[in-house]
């Protein structure tokens, strides 16, 4: 008998000792989780009823939790199926971050952090919805973490996503056109508050993509290459949303508003497309059902369209700024200001649609030529009728 108490006890022990990791404190998540999060089973039905309906979820909320290190996120109880960790201060992201099993997660949100280096979806095989909104430092180019998001998605069997949000990274152009590729079951792509001016992603691939969300870029007009690759899209009833884009309303405009009466992609929201700026200024604030008359200006050097093209992609990094500048009364930044600043005045100029347009009185750019800077002012001169 002694010796069958003293084989439990030494059983128990064992248990524990593999446990150890495991043991929850009052917030219902393991201990090293140190208290600053919340674990337990939620009803989400109204919110995703696709998932586990009349189920509860097993969600893990460490919003705003000031987690410097990733690694926490191997402690997250191998339930959950919901992880909220936005806010926090990631810099890295290794890869197996979640461990080398498969995980149960099926919605994953990592917005408002810092990432530089991501290489963590290696064993999501089952996540259906993933948000990254603001989820990249603004120290890192654009076009650096969109090729490592490339390589990541290549590797990761992400074959069941089905929503992926990536608004406010300030993404403006897709150097690596298969980038959502790898993804194919993607529905909804959401690509709000960036700075795209165009689209040149592959879209054949995309073959069950429903939703296209483009609200709050750069889109003044859009180019042939643009409305071809919108055009394309497999999906039947495939849905755009451009709302809230800074639309230039002059001749450059005729061929959008002729391909959004032809398309048969669904444009929603379509009655609510405004001209942030035109030619003549009396098109301003209309919506693009509105306007009649479409003119543009007769700025006769070709240089002109060497520094602006009308696709809005200057080449000086600066001429962007000054662009921007010349189309509102908005102010800069005042100098030694972060880069993070910079960001957020970046946003409230573009994006807010209280804006006033047609305020030129910005002093041009020491490090950008004055010449250039006399060019772009041409923008404003001389109109003539088409």
């Amino acid at each position: 008998m002694e010796g069958r108490t003293v084989f439990l006890i030494g059983v128990i022990c064992l248990v524990l000792g593999a446990w150890g990791k495991s043991l929850n404190d009052s917030t219902g998540c393991p201990e090293e989780l140190k208290g600053r999060c919340r674990c337990g089973l939620h009803a989400l039905e109204r919110i995703y009823p696709e998932l586990n309906p009349g189920s509860p979820m097993f969600v893990t909320n460490c919003t705003n939790s000031r987690f410097q290190d990733p690694d926490v996120l191997s402690f997250i109880p191998t339930e959950t199926e919901y992880l909220i960790f936005t806010g926090n201060e990631f810099r890295e992201l290794p890869p197996n971050v979640f461990g080398e099993e498969d995980t149960n997660l099926k919605i994953v949100d990592l917005s408002d952090n810092h990432i530089t280096h991501h290489r963590l979806f290696s064993n999501f095989y089952s996540l259906k919805y993933l948000h990254l909104t603001n989820a990249f430092t603004e120290a890192e180019d654009s076009e650096k973490y969109f090729l490592s998001l490339e390589r990541i998605f290549a590797g990761s069997s992400l074959d069941e996503l089905k929503i992926l949000h990536l608004e406010q990274n300030e993404i403006h152009s897709f150097s690596n056109g298969g980038v959502f590729c790898h993804l194919p079951s993607v529905e909804e792509i959401y690509l709000g508050d960036n700075l795209i001016r165009k689209l040149s992603f592959n879209v054949s691939c995309l073959t069950k993509l429903r939703v296209l969300d483009l609200r709050r870029n750069l889109i003044e007009f859009l180019d042939e290459g643009s409305r071809k690759l919108l055009d394309e899209i497999p999906s039947k009833n495939f849905q755009v949303d451009l709302g809230l884009n800074p639309f230039l309303c002059d001749c450059h405009i005729k061929d959008t508003l002729t391909w959004m009466n032809e398309t048969k992609v669904v444009l929603l929201e379509r009655k609510d497309y405004r001209c942030r700026d035109g030619i003549p200024k009396s098109n301003i604030n209309k919506t693009l059902d509105e306007i009649r008359e479409m003119q543009c200006f007769s700025a006769s050097p070709q240089s002109v369209n060497a520094v602006y093209p009308m696709a809005y992609e200057p080449k000086h990094p600066r001429a962007t700024e000054h662009l921007l500048h010349l189309r509102s009364t908005a102010g800069v930044p005042a100098e030694g200001k972060n880069a993070n600043s910079l960001k957020l005045w970046r946003r409230k100029l573009l994006f807010q649609e209280s804006l006033t347009v047609h305020r030129f009185d910005y002093v041009c750019p020491e490090d950008l030529k004055k010449a250039e800077c006399a060019l772009l002012d041409a923008r404003r001169s001389r109109p003539e009728k088409l």
